[in-house]
Parts: C-alpha cells; structure tokens; sequence
C-alpha cells in the first residue's frame, strides 16, 4: 500500500501552535490550546456529560508531546489518511475547495484508552465568528457543530455518531460558518475513501 508523505495530509497536523490557556464549550481548549496538533480528544461517549477540562486539557496536551516518528501510516484511501500513534489512530482528509485557504483538515478518531471511537473534529481553514451559526452538510442533512474560533465537533454523542455515519455513505461535504468580518467560507471535503480510513483507523486501534 503506498506510504503518505508529509505533502498527503495537512501540514499543520504536525505544527502544534503555543498554549494560549483558556478552556471552551464542553471543555475543549479555547483557540490554539491544542494549536493544529492532531485533533483535540472528542467527548466521552454514551455518557451523556461532557468531559472536564482538566482531562481535556491533559488530553490536549498529550497530542501535542506525541513525537511525529511515532506516527505510524496505516494507509492511503483516495484522499484520506489513516494514522496511527501509540495510544490513537485517525482518518484525516484536506478540503478539496477552501477558495486557496490553507490549514483546514476534518478527523475522525479513535482513542481505545479513553474510550473514544470513531469521533469528528474540524480544523477550519479560518477563524469564524463565534456568534454565527457553524453547519455541517453532507447531501441533504444538515449537522450543527459547536467549539472554538476554529476548531469544532459535534455538540453531543448522537450528533457525533449521525454525522460520522452520513461521512460512510456521503459523496461530499462542507462546512459553512461566517468569519469575523461578517463573511460567510466554506470548507468543503470529498469523502471518497473516507469510509475505508475511518474503518482502517478504528480497526488498528480496536481490532
């Protein structure tokens, strides 16, 4: 199976910005907490609570200590990534159109230790405008997401697992938000293959 370089996923995926502190909704890390590290540890799911924010912080911050050698490639799908890291595995993708933005990724991770599986986070390739709506659409459904200027997932459990089940079957997506001058961007992601990393990623996780 042919081997990712580093020009196959996003470049920021390996350039973790500083902590700039501060703890967001359902206790994600305000903007940069995390910087563009791998993506921020979803919620616990079937749980029906949110995380706190010290274990999410903690969480945060043990992406970031994660050497980029101990990431392992578990394959290429079309225009998803598999990876896998010593205690994670993910599938990962760049839009196809962000209107020659750069820095946007979307994730779908597993992490077996802290009971996570197959859970969404988006990097946007802008900030947004907190006060606006952030919408993601795969066909004719429409999934809202939530969490920092640039960073957001799901808002619950539910919503988690529908939207990852629409990215099986979906043929593209996108994320719509309004920056903070009041302009609507979209990032918008192929999901061919998408399907087949997520199960790659899950599978060299759980088995």
């Amino acid at each position: 199976m042919k081997r990712l370089d580093h020009d196959d996923i996003p470049l920021n995926h390996y350039e973790p910005l500083p902590f700039r502190g501060g703890v967001g909704v359902r206790g994600r890390p305000e903007p940069h907490a995390c910087g563009s590290a791998p993506p921020p540890a979803p919620p616990l799911k079937g749980r029906g609570r949110p995380i706190s924010c010290h274990l999410a912080l903690g969480l945060c911050l043990a992406l970031i200590a994660a050497p980029v050698l101990a990431r392992e490639t578990i394959g290429i799908y079309k225009g998803w990534g598999a990876f896998r890291d010593p205690d994670r595995c993910y599938a990962i993708a760049k839009p196809v159109l962000a209107n020659g933005r750069v820095g946007g990724f979307a994730s779908v991770g597993t992490w077996p230790a802290k009971r996570l599986r197959e859970s969404f986070h988006a990097h946007l390739s802008l900030p947004r405008d907190r006060a606006a709506a952030v919408t993601l659409a795969i066909g004719e459904r429409r999934f809202p997401l939530v969490g920092t200027p640039q960073d957001v997932w799901a808002p619950d459990a539910a919503t988690d697992h529908a939207l990852v089940m629409a990215m099986r079957s979906g043929r593209s997506m996108s994320i719509s938000a309004v920056d903070p001058r009041h302009r609507p961007f979209a990032d918008t992601y192929a999901l061919a293959g998408a399907a087949a990393a997520i199960d790659a990623a899950t599978l060299a996780c759980v088995g």
